[in-house]
């Protein structure tokens, strides 16, 4: 999982689609949480700056 805030986050929703090649860099959460007794643990990646590097759709190749 990444996890993008402010205007980073606004552009990676407007541009980046599932299959799109991404550089992204970050730092690294983990947490752990409970349900139903059942231990879970989650990785995260909350994102700095990403590069796209490829866009999934190639028909949509121009990000601006």
């Amino acid at each position: 999982n990444v996890t993008c805030r402010g205007k980073l986050g606004e552009i990676v929703e407007k541009y980046v689609k599932k299959g799109a090649k991404l550089n992204i860099v970050g730092e690294i959460n983990y947490r752990e949480y409970t349900k139903d007794d059942t231990k879970h643990t989650v990785t995260e990646i909350m994102a700095d700056k990403i590069d796209i590097l490829s866009f999934a759709d190639k028909s949509n190749d121009k990000p601006f």
